[in-house]
């Protein structure tokens, strides 16, 4: 999820499902082997300290991100035309529940209810708040001279990647440091450094935050581990044939956890470019390139179209006049007794909205408009088999509801625009209903 945050509305959902389980086991299981195994693994006989995913999450997926959305090529129309994002109020809902959710898997990763589980648990609230603050004031006092929501949580994450690798070994105030430290990082990498090099499309800030958020904070796990800053200790370097020695300063652990740092970084790179040429390969035959791999990408009518339609004939939000039968199709109470639904599951929908409105009162009783140049219907008349398409009344719109015996009756007249309304579904209503 991670990864695909920096490369979204442009690949193909057949080319993701391919791409996905390849990158699983050409990139996360060998980094998440070489750190996680315990003897004999690479990097953990290097001495390396990732006690939550910071080399084998977040840096592999942030680094995985930045090289899909290189090769793919940036989304129509980015930078020129403004992609705000989405939905702010989900957004903080979302970042909400992943607070939570992080708090479980740092605390979870001593894989014991132990002092190292309720300090990771400590360290990752710790961390999270300090980015969240220093994204806050860098951005209310260097960089656009007021504070954001969307700031905030951003700060918020940046805190939680730096703080995983960490989370066992370093204490509450280096917990501190690392979640600020982290946070600035991110916002210089995920703006500034963005902007200046216009090269990429990393559309989440997969890179910017989790990618760099992960390599500083292994970094900086090297200094605040050290027991002399409260830490919980350095790791142990394994030598040729077994025998172990254990690391007893800053600069030794600073200088291993860079080497794992580069490794993870091309280790990721290399597996991700061999996982998408492999796919694109799949989707439309060979050539030579690494680069503009344009058999994963989805046309371009189909995203200024917008994936969801396309893809899966659905919208986030049923506002548009053709979101009706999106909703009638896939909708959760397709066909249940008692809904509207029921009727157009089974292929009609209600007509006779002139007599509807008449009976329901009010200013849209006389008469009603049918179509666009249809002529009118009046209150009790039906037509249907015309080519209709507009079913309005005065510009309201009327809401009708079907009871469990099959019967009919207006729940509301609203005044906010004519329902356009397919002329195959249209059929009569009985005038039977005492509701109606």
């Amino acid at each position: 999820g991670i990864m695909t945050g920096a490369f979204v509305e442009r690949m193909r959902f057949d080319a993701l499902l391919g791409f996905v389980p390849l990158w699983l086991v050409l990139v996360y299981c060998p980094l998440a082997h070489m750190v996680w195994a315990g003897d004999g693994a690479f990097l953990h006989a290097l001495g390396a300290i990732d006690f939550a995913g910071g080399l084998v999450v977040h840096i592999s997926s942030g680094i995985s991100g930045l090289v899909a959305c290189c090769v793919i090529g940036k989304r129509l129309g980015y930078p020129t035309i403004p992609k705000a994002p989405h939905h702010l109020i989900l957004s903080n809902i979302g970042m909400s529940f992943l607070w939570v959710g992080w708090i479980g898997f740092n605390g979870g990763s001593a894989v014991a209810a132990d002092v190292y589980a309720g300090q990771a648990v400590l360290v990752t609230q710790i961390a999270s708040a300090a980015g969240v603050l220093a994204w806050m004031m860098i951005e209310w006092i260097v960089t656009r001279g007021k504070p954001s929501t969307l700031g905030m949580i951003s700060g918020a994450v940046a805190g939680l990647v730096g703080v995983t690798p960490a989370a066992g070994s370093v204490s509450a105030c280096g917990a501190l440091c690392i979640g600020a430290v982290t946070s600035a990082g991110c916002l210089m990498c995920s703006t500034k450094l963005k902007e200046t090099l216009d090269t990429y499309d990393d559309s989440l800030d997969a890179f910017g935050i989790h990618g760099v958020g992960g390599i500083l904070g292994a970094a900086l796990t090297a200094v605040w581990c050290a027991p002399g800053l409260q830490g919980f200790g350095f790791g142990t370097f394994v030598h040729d044939g077994g025998r172990t020695e254990a690391i007893n300063n800053i600069g030794f652990q600073l200088g291993i956890q860079i080497v794992s740092i580069l490794i993870s970084v091309v280790w990721a790179t290399i597996g991700t470019l061999l996982a998408l040429k492999a796919v694109d390969v799949a989707c439309g035959g060979y050539h030579l390139r690494f680069h503009r791999l344009e058999h994963i990408r989805v046309p371009e009518g189909i995203e200024k179209q917008g994936l969801d339609e396309t893809f899966f004939a659905e919208s986030g939000y049923n506002w548009k006049e053709k979101d009706l039968k999106i909703s009638v199709e896939l909708g959760p109470v397709r066909g249940q007794p008692g809904t509207l639904l029921s009727y157009v599951s089974s292929g009609n929908l209600l007509s006779k909205a002139g007599s509807a409105l008449g009976k329901a009162g009010g200013d849209a009783g006389s008469s009603s408009d049918v179509g666009e140049g249809e002529g009118s219907m009046s209150p009790g008349e039906s037509r249907h088999g015309a080519d209709m398409e507009d079913l309005s009344a005065h510009g309201g719109t009327i809401t009708i509801g079907v009871t469990d015996d099959g019967e009919t009756r207006v729940e509301d007249v609203r005044a906010h625009g004519a329902n356009r309304i397919p002329s195959s579904k249209m059929v009569d209503i009985s005038e039977s209903s005492g509701d109606a």
